[in-house]
């Protein structure tokens, strides 16, 4: 059913002068991470049910959908495509966290922190939102989204402002290049000083950014969804002329998702729940000419609102599931692809409902559901160019905290399967606050094999935190003849007990190979360590993996001799002081006596040779030191001399190595 949406003819598009600054990251960064870890409780966005403290009765979900319910595999089964995991930046209950990818650097932001990252999870800077939107006015911010635009290589971000002079506003920036730790430009739009926005969402199409808010008055009724359609190219170029379209009333049960959209589409995309039901509302606004908008209902199997909380170890009344608001849309290769949380089929639980759309026809392609553990929650999911589906979330049980999950399918997987799930981060406390959520975030890597998400965890019993994952994309197997190289450079590095050696190891396709690769470390000498820095690397181009071996010195230990020494010199030194009390000079060559009796007794026992050796007036290369004992006295510690470190790296049937030296000294 399409609708000549009413709002289309409302739709208001001018050009508005708007706040503008531009500066760089580094005005408003510094260079370690805080995660905090605050308490500051958010209010649940106003327009979602208030949960109740037990799931109702069983539901009436309909037998049509194709079930892929999948339980949480073991570590075993997660490890080929896991491929770094690492802390992401903390603030707030619920911190509401998102994560975009660029070529080289993450952005992760919560509600009211902006952390930029390395690829291999080295924190580079962090800002407070307050800080970093501070010359745009004073933020009060929260509900902060970030995307990676792949067509422009520009991170954005949006963020909803209410501060206590009573002005709200929409906030955005974006970054001038591909790396976010240059300049940003940054804009307030709309504000207002009658209403204020609760949870901005963000979409991408070629020609404008969509953000669509819950807009609340600040006395009264009247709350509504908006949508704001804002010009692409003026947002690039830091004009402060933006061309904005205003569409008012928009939604009619919850928020309305714009999509991620991966190429070029005639059609900006955003979906809407319908609360329950067997329809999802789809909105359709055109990406060039005038925008018009309008609405179509997609059928989909039945659903209902998720339970009001979820279980963990020892409480089922505080992990709350939210609503049932699509988490997030993206649009690629013809395929609109979403995700929400839904009511289980027995009503006893909170599952994620995954489905893929087609827009050409505008029908349902396929759907499932994935548990996690027993209940999921906050799901996110993207999709990588060959159309495998990658999703986050949060997932618990009665044994299980809440733990970031994840589940994958390959583009060939049977419809409806979502086959691989897991944890990437296991929660260790259960969690005591009545606010948990509000989205997760999920980036499709521009390398086209990967994919990068964060969910949320709990830090202590009343703080949250969140976890960054790399997922690996293992669906396309290399190409016939396809293959890979491994080198390292240097080929051996020389350090004395105790010291770590440094080596780069380098992965390089042939034939066209892609996909992911394990990488390990063997031969390694007693009481030395290996680490492999990502341990997985996603392989398109060469790839490079920091690889570090850690050895230990010997620690000095009270040896035989010494024993033996002391036990006899002790009694006869101290007998021999006694009897020549008031004898200074017998004293003295007492006391020298022992020195060199200690001098002679360790020498003579070590079995030192006592003759020298002229210099040889011509040079001789000396080899390297052989493995030798551990010296008398000491224990433990890198055994001395050239060692052989063999690093392995996997990919499904294929296998190469690279040998390395360590010498230690």
């Amino acid at each position: 059913m399409v609708v000549n949406y009413p709002g289309a003819s409302a739709g208001n598009t001018q050009n508005v002068q708007v706040r503008m600054v531009t500066e760089p990251s580094a005005a408003t960064a510094s260079n370690a991470s805080f995660a905090v870890g605050r308490s500051t409780v958010i209010p649940a966005p106003a327009h979602w049910p208030k949960p109740v403290s037990s799931p109702a009765g069983s539901s009436t979900h309909s037998t049509t959908e194709t079930q892929a319910t999948s339980a949480a595999q073991p570590a075993a089964g997660q490890s080929s495509l896991i491929g770094i995991v690492f802390p992401g930046p903390s603030d707030g209950v619920p911190p509401d966290s998102q994560v975009a990818a660029g070529p080289n650097h993450l952005v992760g932001v919560v509600n009211s922190i902006i952390e930029i990252f390395s690829k291999s999870g080295a924190p580079l800077s962090v800002s407070g939102d307050n800080v970093f939107f501070q010359s745009v006015g004073n933020c009060g911010c929260f509900d902060s989204r970030v995307l990676y635009d792949q067509a422009d290589q520009r991170f954005i971000i949006s963020t909803s402002k209410r501060n206590l002079s009573g002005t709200s506003a929409l906030l955005v920036a974006v970054s001038q290049t591909s790396d976010p730790t240059g300049n940003w430009n940054k804009f307030e739009i709309a504000p207002t000083t009658t209403s204020w926005y609760d949870f901005p969402t963000l979409g991408l199409s070629s020609s404008a950014i969509y953000i669509s808010p819950d807009v609340i008055p600040n006395s009264g009724p009247g709350a509504h969804f908006d949508l704001f359609v804002i010009g692409l190219p003026e947002l690039l170029a830091g004009s402060s002329n933006l061309n904005i379209t205003r569409f008012q009333s928009v939604a009619f049960t919850g928020s309305l998702l714009g999509a991620i959209t991966y190429g070029s589409s005639p059609t900006e995309f955003f979906m809407e729940t319908a609360n329950q039901g067997t329809v999802l509302h789809m909105f359709k606004v055109n990406t060039s000419g005038t925008p018009t908008l309008t609405k179509t209902d997609i059928t989909v199997p039945f659903y209902t609102i998720p339970t009001g909380f979820v279980q963990q170890p020892g409480d089922t009344t505080h992990l709350s599931s939210g609503s049932d608001d699509i988490g997030n849309v993206v649009w690629r290769n013809g395929s609109l692809w979403c995700t929400h949380a839904v009511r289980s089929d027995d009503g006893q639980s909170t599952v994620v409902r995954w489905y893929e759309i087609d827009t050409a026809t505008e029908t349902l392609k396929q759907s499932g559901t994935v548990s996690g553990a027993g209940n999921a929650t906050y799901p996110a999911i993207t999709v990588t160019p060959d159309g495998s589906a990658t999703l986050v979330y949060t997932t618990s049980s009665s044994t299980q905290f809440a733990s970031a999950g994840y589940a994958h399918r390959n583009a060939s997987d049977p419809p409806g399967a979502m086959p691989v799930s897991g944890i990437y981060q296991a929660g260790t406390v259960t969690y005591m606050v009545t606010r948990w959520g509000d989205y997760s975030g999920i980036s499709s890597d521009p390398d086209g094999n990967s994919v990068w998400g964060i969910a949320e965890l709990a830090q202590t019993s009343n703080t949250t935190t969140t976890a960054i994952a790399q997922i690996l994309n293992a669906s396309q197997p290399p190409p016939p003849g396809g293959d890979f190289t491994l080198s390292a450079s240097p080929g051996s590095v020389t350090v004395k007990q105790g010291q770590s050696a440094n080596y780069m190891i380098t992965l390089t396709p042939q034939n066209g190979f892609q996909g992911p690769v394990a990488l390990s470390c063997t031969g390694l000498p007693a009481n030395t360590t290996c680490s492999l820095n990502p341990s997985a690397v996603s392989v398109s181009a060469a790839a490079q993996s920091q690889l570090t071996i850690a050895t230990t010195a010997p620690k000095t230990s009270l040896g035989l001799r010494s024993i033996v020494f002391y036990a006899v010199m002790l009694p006869l030194a101290t007998l021999l002081w006694s009897g020549l009390r008031g004898h200074r000079v017998a004293r003295v060559l007492m006391m020298v006596l022992v020195l060199a009796l200690a001098v002679g007794f360790y020498t003579g026992c070590a079995g030192t040779s006592t003759h020298t050796t002229a210099p040889n007036p011509t040079s001789t290369p000396v080899p390297p030191p052989s493995p030798t004992p551990t010296p008398p006295g000491t224990s433990g510690g890198t055994p001395l001399g050239t060692h052989t470190v063999t690093v392995v790296g996997t990919s499904g049937s294929l296998q190469h190595s690279v040998p390395i030296q360590i010498v230690v000294q």
